[in-house]
Parts: structure tokens; sequence; C-alpha cells
């Protein structure tokens, strides 16, 4: 049964983005760095379905800001998604309005 709540119904679906490939590529970082099965990465899937514990979520978020060249922020945003699909949203959403970090040293 889906968790429904304040923030409606829990998504089953990838988010739609304007980059249609960006799913696919930020699929790509959590089965690399989270070492998790690629079929497994549903959107339906938890972290905990997946068994990712917090250092591996860290070094998914890191490869993350590395292949797309971003800053994403914790935010209670990130903590609170639901499922991968909210994860996603919430990702990607701060990626966007986040600028990439300054070079060291500037």
């Amino acid at each position: 049964m889906a968790e429904e709540g304040a923030r409606g119904p829990l998504p089953t679906k990838w988010p739609e983005l304007d980059d249609p490939e960006m799913i696919d590529k930020i699929i790509d970082v959590v089965v690399e760095e989270g070492k998790v099965e690629r079929d497994k990465v549903t959107p339906e899937a938890t972290l905990q379905t997946l068994g990712l514990e917090s250092i591996e979520v860290v070094m998914i978020l890191m490869g993350l800001e590395e292949k797309f060249d971003a800053y994403i922020p914790m935010s209670s945003d990130l903590s609170e998604a639901r499922n991968l699909s909210e994860l996603i949203s919430v990702i990607v959403a701060s990626m966007q309005a986040e600028p990439a970090a300054p070079p060291a040293g500037k």
C-alpha cells in the first residue's frame, strides 16, 4: 500500500525531466556508487530496500556532483524523500537551483 500524507500519494514513476537521459545517468551513478543491481533501482525503491547505508548515499551524491558538475546541498527534502522517484526529483531540483561549487582557492 502506497504511503500517503501531506505530500500526496507516493510516486510510482520516474519524474519527467527536460533531459530524459538524465534519469539513466543518475541510475548509472546509483548502481556504480551504491553497488546495487540495476534491476532493483526502480521509482518505488527506497534507500532501505536497496540496502544503502548513509556512507553509500554520500558516495552517490558525490558521484552525482562530479558527473553533473553540480553542488547538491544536504537538505530536509533529501532526507525526507520517500522513494527514489522523490529523491531524484529533489536532487535534480537542487542541481538546477545551485551553481557548481567554486574551485578551491577562489
